[in-house]
């Protein structure tokens, strides 16, 4: 309902975020009566638009109704795009070292792969233009940068054909170690 959106008017750049993840395949198993391990996977994408100019934003509302179009040009445009995806793979061992009466203690940690998978951005410090009516932008002047991996992963995404698993070794356009560590203590005083 529109009475659940409201615009935030007060001339500072704006931020979006948009997260997905995937998990699995994993399998986990016991160790005996009080380990247990597991393999997992996980698929990681970010999309970050950052410090955009509210003029930008307000303009971009307007193309989404052709009628409403009145601006010609625009002079605060800025913005910062980023986007990101890796693979995660990872090894677990866990295990109950104390479970006696009213205390029980458990320990875990995992050693982590990371594949990346790409990464791009665009960064807009402003584009001089005019608007032709709806459907028409003359380019004057620009000062945008714009980075990305390459790799056949986002040329495999971009035609459609994406699958979600493992890329070859050709595809991995980086990689890093990582770990986890952690423990769960519990007071059971019933």
């Amino acid at each position: 309902q529109t009475r659940w959106i409201k615009e935030n008017i007060n001339g500072k750049p704006k931020n979006l975020f948009l997260g997905l993840e995937n998990r699995g395949p994993a399998y986990m198993n016991r160790l005996g009566k009080n380990g247990a391990f597991a393999i997992a996977t996980r698929t990681r994408s970010t999309f970050q638009l950052n410090q955009v100019a509210e003029p930008l934003i307000q303009y971009g509302k307007s193309l989404l109704d052709s009628q409403s179009v009145k601006l010609s040009s625009l002079t605060d445009n800025r913005f910062t795009l980023n986007m990101n995806a890796y693979q995660e793979l990872s090894f677990s061992l866990a295990r109950v070292v104390y479970n006696k009466k009213m205390h029980y203690l458990k320990i875990g940690g995992s050693a982590k792969y990371f594949i990346g998978l790409g990464s791009g951005y665009i960064v807009n410090n402003g584009i001089e233009f005019n608007a032709m009516g709806g459907d028409s932008v003359i380019i004057q002047k620009s000062d945008i940068s714009i980075g990305y991996t390459g790799g056949t992963v986002l040329e495999r995404f971009s035609r459609g054909i994406y699958r979600w698993a493992l890329p070859s070794v050709s595809e991995i356009t980086g990689g890093g170690l990582g770990w986890d560590a952690g423990f769960i203590y519990e007071y059971r005083p019933d």
